[in-house]
């Protein structure tokens, strides 16, 4: 391995602890900041799957930098759940005024 001085150094093994970091540009146009982490950084995150920023949810490695491919898969089915909860709540809810203003 060659050090920032130059010098070299032979090694046998050489061990790296990788940084992750979410792609999440457009989440943080939104508002969904990034929060610092030992592996890199995450964006913080609601159970199940919402952000911090209402109507805005997540899923996958930009909440859990460890999540492996099943991982996100139940991660969007967590989201999906949560976003049609929310949107019947809203028909119901919907429901419920327009019966309540009938005479």
């Amino acid at each position: 391995m060659r050090l920032a001085d130059g010098t070299l150094v032979q090694l046998d093994v050489f061990a790296l602890e990788p940084r992750f970091t979410a792609r999440a540009d457009l989440l943080a146009e939104l508002g969904v900041i990034a929060d610092h982490h030992p592996m890199g950084e995450v964006l913080a995150c609601n159970a199940p799957a919402e952000s911090v920023i209402p109507g805005v949810w997540l899923a996958g490695n930009v909440t859990d930098l460890g999540a492996q491919v099943i991982g996100a898969a139940v991660d969007g089915a967590r989201a999906a759940i949560g976003i049609n909860s929310e949107l019947l709540q809203e028909d119901v809810q919907g429901a419920v005024d327009r019966r309540r203003r009938r005479p």
